[in-house]
Formats: structure tokens, C-alpha cells, sequence
């Protein structure tokens, strides 16, 4: 009833409409009818390409190289790429900091791909990739210098997108001084749901160093992705071609979470059907040739496979490296799990399970992170890996092994097998060219390869090598315009262009500067330790026209007085006498520019012949005064007028500041001086009045004869005549 009655309400405002506004009914229908449902973001694909080649110690030849060939392959699959070489780990971050921005933005469907090439490695269970920059003295400093992947990682890993693919090509040896305490190669991780993990090499061995110009696994990787395969199949594949390509020295290693099918490339109807591996799954290995089984384990990557070859091929040739293998995943299993758990009681069982295993130290360093003891006690409750059993005897042969590899005289090479599972390599990816040379901080991109039985998924993207910091000192490319890009922001896919370098004539010395530009207003100096513009002095008068120094009056001088350069501030030329010289400037003169005139030419403190300043050819010379150095004297004088004025008033002393630094050493203001306090000499005639005065202190012994009393004017005018005192007194008795 509700129902009906919502319908009859809608029809009547469609009436009321149409009788009202007879094409706006019909429209408004329309829209009710005809509304488009929730869209969803178009889907996008991101990628982080990073190549580093050029370490200080132990290059990587391949590195760049490898870079710029998935780079390609990625843009021709519709990835957006950031690209970059040789980054140190400010770039590094920075790198990371504006992909992860960039994923944010990215819709539901979107897909993310990081790989990096260069030297990783593992510490304390965590891998950590190297900047070119790393320096690597002691494991200790392994997470100060190196890039922690797993913080980038679970930042990919909260980001809601279809599918993450995480692939590090840079499992190689390390420099020999911090091998003793560190496990080769990678930690094994686990993938958070939707994502996939790639190593070039398996986990806790190590790959070769390649001559070039490409990599095993850059090639196979590529080769795979132009096959339009599922990105799983691709992973596995590439497994394979790597395994034939350098005859059993390396085994890349995956493992995935993708559910969702997702291609690089789709590939053509018209081509030829691929082997499918889910054929062989049910078949047992017994039934195949050793080589073909061979090719079947690997290709499946699993403790449970390598131990079916083992059962089933007990002496063949190639049993050793299949134990190898089994080996190295047994180790690298065992230690992730107690990893994981990160109890005392786990470390200590992997300590028990290997007692010289490669992450022995790295069991030790998490002790000391919880706490704990060091050595396993005699009673503790062992940790049983989850199900996993303990190792064989003979696989701690190659456990025990300070670097696992597969390339070393321990194994046999593998023979050259025809593909079982694979296709013939075509012949492009056999011999390809080097790329073309790059730039400093750049990734070389090659020509585009051919996908004769694909086609790109989406339509192609674009490859973008932002400055991060790493591409020289400075930021952007040199010549860049000051309000350009700022360092590590611009997005352009080409390098910042650079203005031609011609010579500049307004710029002093003619030097050179990008066409078209205008000369940097660069302070002028003075040579011979003369003071510089913009440190609180003023500038030059030669630098632009409205430059002007401060007057600075004196007492009963006319001529402005000259100080010594970083005592007093300077003062400007005043107007001079018809014939009489300019006053120079105490201040900098413009490199290339006459010097003006000084109006008295006395002071030899800012214009010394000895030290001319270079001018122009052409140009006025400097007119320098001759009696310089004989004026100094006379001109003295004029300085002790200073001192009056401290000595009346104390206000001015903190005024003339420069002048009482230079008043000490002259010896003519102390003179004047006594001249003034010449008359109060004869006044301090002390001897005389005071001491005369003083006999009479004898007086009261004079007391007894009371006659005495009125001679005593007279025996006291006596002595003032210049009579002594001495015969006065002997006088007196003789009158009694």
C-alpha cells in the first residue's frame, strides 16, 4: 500500500510538471530513470624502477642497466614509472616518500610494483637495501647506513589496491669485512595478503656478479612478462630461465598472495600454446628423467619437492644441488619461524638446531634485545618451528658454509639441458645491445622490445626521473632557472634543460653564464684583506645607483675622516674645491671600475700604492696621493680632539668607539695635558707653610712665663724674614 502510493505521488508530480513545463518533465524522467551507477577510479599502475651500480667498493655492473630494461618493459605495460641510479639514502627515502604519496592516490584496482637493483642484505631478520653512500665498517652499522625494506613494505601493505609485487634483485656478496657476523643473501619474509615477494636469488644464497650489459634475472623476468602470462606463472617461469641461463649458480626465489588474476601483457590468440606446469602436479616424479624432474622441483620451490627428488634420485648428479637447495630453505624456514615467535625459548632452540647455522648472531642480537641469556640454558622449553623437522647430517655441510652459493667447487655445473617446461629463448633477448649512455643519477632506458605473441594490456605510460637529491650537489641540473623546479619536486621526464654557457660581457672578469641571463649582483671584493660588502658595511658605490654610505660627522674637521676599514663606518666624498683632488672612499671598489677620488690625499689606510685594485683598460686611474706616507704625523693631531670631549662629557666616548681604540698608542694626547695643571705647581709649595706652622706645636711648653705670649708675633715674623728657626728659640731665655 505504502508502495503504491509513492508511485501515484510520482506520476502526479510528473503530471504537474508537464502540464507546468512540458520539456522538463521529460527530462527529469529521464534522469530518474536512465541514473548511471556508483563508478569506480580507473584502475592505475604505479612502479619504482631504482638502479645502484656505482658503490665505492664493489660495483654492480649490471645494476642501472637492469633498471632501465624492466623501466621500459613497465611503461609499455601501461605502469607510470619512477625511475632512478644511484641513490643515496636521503634519495632513497625521499624516493620511497613520493611513491608512497603517489599510491595513496591510487584506486581499488590499482597494482604497485617496487624493484630494486644493487647489493642487499640481511640483518637481525630484517633486509636492508644499500644506497651507494652505505659505509659498512662492522654489522652494527648495517641498520645506521642501509635501507630497512620491511618499513616500506608494510606501508605498501596498508594501502588498499588490487596487488603489490615487492621485487629486490640485489641478493650478492657483501664486502668480506662484516661477512663473518652476517647471514648471505636475503631473509625470507612473508607476503601480506595481495602482495608477492622476488628475490634474484633464494633465500640466505647469493648470485654471481655479472658482467653485463644485462642481468639473468632482469632478462628472464622481462622475457616472461611479454609472454602474457599470470603474474605467478611469470615469477616461476623466470625461475626456470634464470636456473638455465647460468647453469645452476642461481635459483630466484617467490612466494605469493595475489589472488586476483592479474597480466603484464595479454597475449595473442594467434600464438602457440605454452607448456602448462599445473599438468605435472599430480604426476610423481619417478616417472619423469632426472633432468626433466629437475627442472619440475625447481620450478616448484618447495622443502616438499626437493625431498622427492631426494627419494626418487638418491645418485644422480645433480642430488647434491637439490640437497644444497633443500638445505638453504630448511635454514632460512627455520629462522623465520623463530623469528616470528621472538622468545628467548625460540633463539634458543635455532642455537640448539644450528650451532654454527648463519644467523647464529642474529640469534645472539635478539637475546640481547629481550633481555636474555646468550647461551642456551640446560633447561628450557623447546620451540618446535612450527612442524618443521630438524636437518639431516648432511645438510649442515652446507648450512655451515660462511656464503651460500651454487657457482663455487662444490657442486658440478649444470648441464646444458633443452627447455622441458620453457620455450627456446628468442634470440632477442640472447644478444641484446647495451643501452644508450645516461646521465649522472639516471637510469639508461633501450629501445623498446617486441612482444611478437602479446600485446600491452593497457595503453603505454611514461617514465619519470625526478631529481631525489642524487643527481649532483645542488638539487636540479645545473643552469636551471632560479624559480624552476625546486630540488627532488619536478616530475619532468627529461632533465631540467640547460641555458648554453656563453661568455657574459657585463659580468665582471667576463665570466660565463647562461645565455640570456642577467648578471648575479655578486658583492665586490677588495683585495689585500680589505672588508666585504654586506657584513655590515656598506656597498660599493659602484653598485647600483642608489648606493650611498652614511655620513658620519666630526668635530672641526671638514674632510671626512678615514678609518681603518672594520673600525669605522666610511663616509661619503664631499664636494671638492675647483683643483683640488676627490675625496676616495673608504669603501670596496667595483672590480672594473675606476676608484673615486679621496679630497684629501692623506690617508694611507684605504689607498696604499702598494696594493692597486685592477680597473678596466681605458678607464681613469685611480689618482693615489704621493705624500702619503710622510702625512700620517701631522694628521694626528686632528685625533686628540676626541679625547677633550670624554674628558667634559663621558656620553660621547661610546660614540667614537674607533677613535679610543686608536688614541692609546699615540703619545701626543698625553702632553697637552700637563700644560693645563701647569699654575696649580707653585700653589703645592707643601714644605713651606705647613711645616713652618708646625714648630709652634713646641709652644705649650712656653706656658710658665706669661710675658712670652705678645712676643711671639714677632719671633714668628723673625723666622719669615728668613731668620732660623733654631735661634729664636735660643733667644728666648736670654731675654729672662
Amino acid at each position: 500500500m505504502f508502495s503504491f502510493l509513492q508511485k501515484f505521488i510520482a506520476h502526479l508530480l510528473v503530471l504537474v510538471l508537464a502540464f507546468f513545463h512540458p520539456g522538463s518533465a521529460h527530462v527529469g524522467a529521464a534522469q530518474a530513470i536512465q541514473a548511471p551507477p556508483h563508478v569506480q577510479e580507473q584502475p592505475m599502475r604505479l612502479a619504482l624502477v631504482i638502479g645502484n651500480a656505482n658503490y665505492a667498493n664493489m660495483p654492480v655492473a649490471t645494476a642501472a642497466n637492469d633498471a632501465g630494461l624492466v623501466a621500459q618493459t613497465l611503461q609499455t605495460a601501461g605502469f607510470d614509472v619512477t625511475a632512478g641510479a644511484d641513490l643515496d639514502l636521503d634519495a632513497l627515502r625521499r624516493a620511497f616518500r613520493d611513491f608512497l604519496d603517489k599510491a595513496q592516490q591510487a584506486g581499488p584496482g590499482s597494482v604497485l610494483f617496487v624493484y630494486l637493483a644493487g647489493r642487499a642484505l640481511q640483518y637481525s631478520g630484517d633486509n636492508f637495501f644499500l644506497p651507494i653512500d652505505a659505509r659498512i665498517d662492522r654489522d652494527v652499522d648495517v641498520p645506521l647506513s642501509a635501507l630497512r625494506l620491511s618499513d616500506y613494505r608494510q606501508a605498501l601493505a596498508a594501502l588498499p589496491v588490487m596487488a603489490r609485487i615487492f621485487v629486490v634483485d640485489g641478493a650478492r656478496a657483501v664486502d668480506p669485512i662484516i661477512r663473518g657476523k652476517l647471514a648471505s643473501g636475503l631473509a625470507l619474509v612473508e607476503p601480506a595478503p595481495g602482495a608477492l615477494e622476488a628475490f634474484n636469488a633464494a633465500p640466505g644464497t647469493i648470485a654471481p656478479d655479472e658482467p653485463g650489459p644485462y642481468g639473468a634475472y632482469a632478462r628472464a623476468l622481462v622475457e616472461m612478462m611479454q609472454q602474457g602470462l599470470p603474474v605467478n606463472e611469470v615469477f616461476a617461469r623466470a625461475r626456470l630461465r634464470v636456473n638455465e641461463l647460468t647453469r645452476g649458480a642461481v635459483v630466484p626465489w617467490d612466494i605469493s598472495r595475489i589472488d586476483t588474476p592479474f597480466y603484464f601483457f595479454v597475449r595473442q590468440q594467434s600464438a602457440p600454446p605454452l607448456q602448462s606446469l599445473s599438468s605435472y602436479e599430480s604426476r610423481p616424479l619417478r616417472t619423469f628423467a632426472p633432468a626433466d624432474a629437475y627442472e619440475i622441483v625447481v620450478e616448484r620451490d618447495s622443502i616438499e619437492g626437493y625431498e622427492d627428488y631426494l627419494a626418487a634420485f638418491p645418485t644422480d648428479p645433480l642430488t647434491p644441488r637439490v640437497r644444497a637447495l633443500l638445505a638453504a630453505r630448511r635454514e632460512a624456514l627455520s629462522w623465520r619461524r623463530a623469528y616470528v615467535a621472538n622468545t628467548p625459548d625460540a633463539y634458543w632452540s635455532y642455537m640448539r638446531r644450528y650451532p654454527r647455522g648463519p644467523h647464529y648472531w642474529d640469534a645472539r642480537r635478539r637475546l640481547m634485545m629481550l633481555r636474555a641469556a646468550l647461551e642456551p640454558p640446560r633447561h628450557f622449553d623447546s620451540y618446535d618451528f612450527g612442524g618443521l623437522p630438524p636437518p639431516p647430517e648432511d645438510e649442515y655441510g652446507v648450512v655451515d658454509r660462511p656464503v651460500m652459493r651454487f657457482d663455487d667447487a662444490g657442486f658440478a655445473p649444470l648441464p646444458f639441458l633443452p627447455a622441458f617446461l620453457l620455450p627456446v629463448q628468442p634470440e632477442e633477448f640472447r644478444r641484446m645491445p647495451p643501452p644508450p649512455r645516461a646521465e649522472r643519477g639516471r637510469v639508461p632506458i633501450p629501445a623498446p622490445l617486441s612482444a611478437p605473441h602479446a600485446m600491452p594490456a593497457k595503453p603505454m605510460g611514461a617514465i619519470a626521473q625526478p631529481n631525489f637529491g642524487h643527481q649532483g650537489i645542488g638539487g636540479p641540473a645545473q643552469g636551471a632557472a632560479p624559480g624552476g623546479p625546486r630540488r627532488g619536486h619536478h616530475d619532468s621526464n627529461s632533465v631540467v634543460p640547460v641555458a648554453p654557457m656563453a661568455p657574459n660581457p657585463a659580468h665582471p672578469n667576463g665570466r660565463q653564464g647562461p645565455a640570456g641571463a642577467a648578471p648575479a649582483a655578486t658583492a665586490p671584493m677588495i683585495e689585500h684583506g680589505a672588508a666585504r660588502t654586506g657584513r655590515g658595511n656598506p656597498p660599493s658605490a659602484g653598485v647600483g645607483p642608489a648606493a650611498k654610505t652614511p655620513d658620519v660627522k666630526t668635530p672641526a674637521v671638514k674632510t671626512p675622516e678615514v678609518k681603518h676599514p672594520g673600525l669605522a663606518k666610511p663616509t661619503p666624498p664631499q664636494a671638492a674645491e675647483p683643483g683640488h683632488p676627490a675625496a676616495i672612499q673608504p669603501t670596496k671598489p667595483v672590480v672594473g671600475k675606476p676608484l673615486p677620488v679621496q679630497s684629501e690625499p692623506v690617508k694611507p689606510l684605504t689607498a696604499r700604492p702598494s696594493s692597486p685594485v685592477p680597473h678596466e683598460a681605458g678607464a681613469p686611474k685611480p689618482v693615489l696621493p704621493r705624500a702619503a706616507p710622510s702625512k700620517p704625523i701631522p694628521q694626528r693631531p686632528v685625533i686628540p680632539l676626541a679625547p677633550p670631549k670624554p674628558a667634559a662629557t663621558k656620553a660621547p666616548p661610546p660614540k667614537m668607539v674607533p677613535a679610543a681604540r686608536i688614541a692609546p698608542p699615540k703619545p701626543i694626547p698625553p702632553r697637552p695635558a700637563p700644560t693645563r695643571p701647569a699654575p696649580p705647581r707653585p700653589v703645592p709649595a707643601r714644605p713651606a707653610p705647613p711645616r713652618i706652622v708646625a714648630p709652634p706645636k713646641a709652644t705649650p711648653i712656653k706656658p710658665p712665663p706669661p710675658k712670652p705670649v705678645p712676643a711671639k708675633p714677632g719671633i714668628v715674623g723673625k723666622p719669615a724674614a728668613g731668620k732660623p728657626v733654631g735661634k729664636a728659640e735660643k733667644k728666648l731665655p736670654e731675654a729672662k
